[in-house]
């Protein structure tokens, strides 16, 4: 029937938006997990990022493009802006162990 098709257009489509919010759910988790913003290096006004990236450190600056689709977007005392595919994340600096206690 008319009734059923509908229904069953949408229970695709919903079950199509699940599967999109698990691969952006993941691809977040992804970033999250592997980046670590360690800080800056402020010098001649240019500020320098310190990085780990899956273990590995590294460093960049604002604009910089890292492993080839990671856009460094803005640079602050807290926060680390960066773009991938179009869409912006924010990664807080990591916090000094030290600190919490």
């Amino acid at each position: 029937t008319k009734r059923e098709i509908i229904n069953k257009n949408i229970s695709e489509k919903t079950e199509m938006f699940n599967i999109k919010e698990e691969k952006l759910k993941r691809k977040h988790e992804e970033i999250f997990d592997n980046i670590i913003y360690e800080g800056f290096v402020l010098r001649k006004n240019l500020k320098t990022v310190l990085l780990s990236i899956n273990g590995e450190f590294a460093t960049c600056r604002e604009g910089d493009i890292i492993l080839d689709k990671i856009e460094i977007i803005k640079v602050s005392l807290k926060t680390l802006s960066i773009k991938i595919e179009n869409k912006k994340y924010d990664i807080n600096l990591k916090e000094n162990e030290d600190e919490e206690k």
